[in-house]
């Protein structure tokens, strides 16, 4: 196999345009501020540093599907709050993705779906929609795509 070389100039370049991307997901991404475990509901409550919260069912997310209560109680949050981290299960999920209704792999989320007879992941059904108004999950606004959340009242994390 042949050695890969790259001359200092382009891995600085790198360097700075990866250090951008990352100013840039600080900014925009979803991330946790705190999450806890509700055993009397099975959900996880996740509170987002843009003052948003949202719950989900901890049995639709892969890795924790079937868990106990102790162990999902055990929730750490991953990095400066983009993922979520159980380790007795040896389970990470991302908050971005979390938001948007991905649980788990591609295979995860084709099991949920037959699982519970949906004829589309979330994902899909936002793909199947313009970003036109059309959409029920999103619309456009100055700062781009808006995610669609509804408002509950939530206890305090």
């Amino acid at each position: 196999m042949g050695t890969l070389t790259i001359s200092d100039h382009d891995l600085d370049t790198q360097i700075e345009q990866a250090k951008k991307a990352g100013v840039a997901a600080l900014e925009n991404e979803p991330r946790a501020k705190a999450a806890r475990y509700s055993p009397t509901r099975r959900q996880v409550l996740v509170e987002l540093t843009n003052g948003c919260s949202f719950i989900f069912p901890a049995d639709k997310a892969q890795g924790l599907a079937g868990a106990s209560n102790k162990d999902l109680a055990d929730v750490k949050m991953l990095g400066k709050g983009f993922g979520l981290h159980w380790e007795k299960l040896d389970a990470d999920l991302s908050i971005p993705s979390l938001v948007v209704g991905i649980f788990g792999s591609k295979a995860w989320m084709r099991e949920l779906a037959r699982r519970d007879g949906a004829a589309t992941s979330p994902t899909k059904e936002v793909n199947n929609y313009s970003i036109s108004g059309e959409c029920p999950h999103f619309e456009v606004c100055q700062s781009g795509l808006k995610l669609h959340t509804k408002y509950i009242d939530l206890p305090r994390l």
